[in-house]
């Protein structure tokens, strides 16, 4: 189930996936990953979002899937670009937020293969807020205090329209 912010699991650090977690079991929970982030219309979702704290993110900003497992974030482009983020943990919100534009990922595949490749645009921005999942870090605390008690107050309201 979506996990939605602010909610305490959102920031806490997810684990490694250990080497027996490689192959059917990262291969099972990326696919329900994306069909999740698809289902909610979004470009990326951590496993944390879905209440599996282990470091593992998919995205599909239209360049075609990405899906990492225990990514670690190289090098980054000292160029930054501010963007519209929204979250799937944040509904009914969008969040300017700057980024650098490009980076550089080491990360494992599905079967448990190393990798390393450069992202630039979109899809580096959904990299690096769902990397920040991974790490507990959230939009929330990349916007001004004024933002976030904007957030809040307009996602309480929601909570209690929908009855939660």
């Amino acid at each position: 189930m979506l996990k939605f912010g602010p909610h305490r699991s959102l920031n806490q650090k997810s684990k490694p996936l250990a080497e027996g977690e490689f192959g059917e079991f990262s291969e099972q929970l990326s696919q329900s990953m994306l069909k999740i982030m698809r289902g909610f219309g979004g470009i990326g979702l951590a496993a944390v979002q879905i209440g599996i704290p282990k470091r593992l993110i998919v995205v599909d900003a239209g360049e075609g899937e990405v899906v990492m497992i225990n990514p670690v974030i190289t090098s980054a482009s000292e160029e930054t670009k501010e963007m519209e983020e929204g979250c799937l943990s944040f509904p009914l919100q969008m969040f300017k937020i700057s980024r650098p534009s490009e980076v550089t990922v080491e990360y494992r595949k599905v079967d448990g293969s190393p990798a390393e490749e450069t992202f630039f645009g979109l899809t580096a921005t959904a990299l690096q807020h769902e990397i920040d999942h991974l790490d507990g870090i959230t939009v929330l605390e990349k916007v001004s205090r004024l933002k976030r008690d904007i957030y809040r107050r307009k996602f309480k309201k929601f909570r209690k329209k929908i009855g939660k």
